[in-house]
């Protein structure tokens, strides 16, 4: 029998990826959620075809919100003057590259999230004085659209 070959080492390790607004890094972030979009099928039938069964065809898209997650830092603003933006209603569209890593930080898959705009904002996350934890920031973002980015 001949020898096994060793295992690839997993490309995607955890914690292994970047995130960008408009081309800028993201620092200490700690969680993306997965992107995801639904299209709903739309039943269409000619007015001569000869059968009552529907063709299903593509409807309107929609792209979930995603939520990022990262470190507090208070001398970074960048989400509190983003959700300031939103209640002004100027300039408060961005797009974002969230990009899965190597072992060696070599972007494998991109991902680029278009038109972006917080709908939430978690300002901070539960204080404990006897814990531990790091206290993390959110932001939740309507995305009109996602495309790959490779």
């Amino acid at each position: 029998m001949p020898p096994r070959a060793p295992p690839d080492p997993d490309p995607l390790l955890p914690w292994r990826f970047d995130v960008e607004v408009d081309g800028q890094p993201l620092q200490r972030v700690l969680t993306v959620t997965g992107l995801n979009r639904t299209t709903e099928p739309v039943a269409f039938r000619a007015g001569n075809a000869r059968t009552g069964a529907p063709q299903l065809i593509p409807g309107l898209t929609r792209f979930d919100a995603v939520r990022i997650e990262r470190q507090l830092d208070p001398r970074d603003t960048l989400f509190d003057d983003w959700v300031r933006q939103v209640d002004q209603g100027v300039g408060f569209r961005r797009n974002l590259v969230v990009s899965l890593l190597d072992g060696e930080r070599n972007p494998v898959k991109s991902w680029r999230l278009l038109r972006c705009w917080p709908s939430g904002h978690l300002a901070f996350s539960q204080l404990d004085g006897l814990g531990h934890a790091v206290v993390v920031e959110a932001l939740t973002l309507a995305v009109e659209a996602w495309e790959p980015r490779n």
